[in-house]
């Protein structure tokens, strides 16, 4: 008998629901976002934030040009005039190219570096810069042109790449004008130092300290000038000498002649 009833169990059917005429399916889950054609999220149709970097997407699909990138107009190439020209020709024959100096610390250690591919090469071209062959001469300036440049702990890189290049524009000669070269680049700097602080000081002794230095440094730079010049040159000393013929019954003008007298001519000659 319990056979029996087992096998009717597994016999008898299970009526099937069938759905109901106003039943509608189911939805996704609101979670899963929608994909379009290229399987990508489509965009998003609200006001963007203005600091967002698609704050200049707005309601335009992907493909789809700006009328001002459609515009068929090109506009015509800058034509360089000839002062223009000039100017870059001349800049360019005067340029000389010396590698950046890098500074940096390690182990509280000042590291000084060249930005160049080839170091080696850069050392050289630096070298020549300072008008000298000897590592040690060019180790000591470079090493006191970084503490010239150093304010508190920190060194200014771009100081001090300026005042290599006030070297590189006096082009020293020898040993001697680099070390004169180095000191008017160092002047220099102070002299426009003290000159922002007179500018910006408050009080009246501040302002005199400050312009007392000031005038210090300017002259002191004047006095190197001369001297560089002086060394230059050898201590020779040009003088030009005028010589004025002088017709019969015509005078002798001594000194700058602007208007010529009729009957007299004018020579010069420079001797040294």
């Amino acid at each position: 008998m319990r056979i029996e009833r087992k096998t009717a169990s597994r016999n008898r059917k299970v009526p099937q629901t069938q759905p109901r005429d106003n039943a509608k399916p189911r939805k996704r889950k609101a979670s899963r976002k929608r994909m379009d054609a290229n399987n990508q999220p489509p965009l998003v149709e609200s006001a963007p934030d203005a600091e967002s970097p698609f704050a200049t997407i707005s309601n335009t699909k992907l493909g789809k040009a700006e009328p001002e990138q459609r515009s068929s107009e090109i506009a015509k190439p800058y034509e360089i005039t000839p002062e223009e020209r000039s100017a870059v020709e001349t800049i360019y024959a005067r340029w000389k190219k010396t590698p950046p100096v890098k500074v940096s610390k390690k182990e509280g250690r000042i590291q000084i570096s060249l930005e160049h591919p080839a170091p080696v090469y850069g050392q050289c071209l630096l070298m020549e810069t300072f008008a000298t062959a000897d590592h040690d001469f060019y180790k000591g300036i470079l090493m006191q042109l970084v503490k010239a440049a150093t304010l508190g702990q920190k060194v200014d890189e771009q100081e001090l790449n300026f005042m290599i290049s006030i070297i590189k524009g006096i082009a020293p000669k020898d040993e001697l004008e680099t070390l004169l070269a180095t000191q008017m680049a160092a002047v220099h700097t102070l002299i426009l130092a003290h000159a922002h602080q007179l500018a910006n000081t408050g009080s009246i002794p501040q302002q005199d300290c400050a312009e007392r230095t000031l005038n210090k440094l300017a002259r002191t730079f004047a006095v190197q000038v001369e001297t560089l010049k002086h060394y230059r040159t050898g201590g020779e000393q040009k003088v030009t000498v005028q010589h004025v013929t002088v017709s019969d019954g015509g005078q002798a003008i001594v000194g700058h002649v602007t208007q010529g007298a009729q009957g007299a001519t004018k020579k010069q000659e420079t001797t040294s």
